[in-house]
């Protein structure tokens, strides 16, 4: 699978930059991810949330999925790590899935690894959700 660029918008790259000023204080497996999101996001495109292209995976995404193997749907929204709820679906870019679907375009196939192996989806549908005020 050919690597491609992902796209960014500003804040978000400066939440994944922060995310990696305290990488020590998080798990093994979430340290793993800030460090590939950070490379990711230092070689990626930086592009204004008014200018980022409709079929992005950006963080307040709800993204549908078609896992490959089962060709079974699934619905998530991308959130950073403080928003996450499994519960409601919200699923941090710090999760194996979130890490391998941020800043991806629908269409693309995403690998992301699981106890039992690598698990590969299909980028179906993304529609970005404005966050709500608290």
């Amino acid at each position: 699978m050919k690597a491609r660029k992902i796209f960014i918008t500003p804040p978000d790259r400066a939440r994944v930059e922060r995310l990696m000023l305290f990488c020590d204080l998080f798990d093994a497996a979430e340290r793993t991810n800030i460090r590939r999101l950070y490379y990711e996001v230092s070689r990626g495109r930086v592009v204004r949330a008014a200018q980022m292209p409709d079929n992005v995976v950006t963080t307040n995404s709800r993204i549908i999925l078609k896992e490959m193997g089962s060709g079974a749907a699934l619905d998530l929204v991308l959130v950073f790590p403080d928003d996450a709820d499994d519960a409601l679906g919200r699923v941090s870019i710090l999760a194996p899935i979130g890490a391998a679907l941020f800043g991806r375009q629908v269409d693309d196939l995403v690998e992301c690894p699981t106890r039992k192996g690598v698990r590969r989806y299909i980028i179906q549908q993304t529609t970005y959700l404005p966050r709500q005020p608290d």
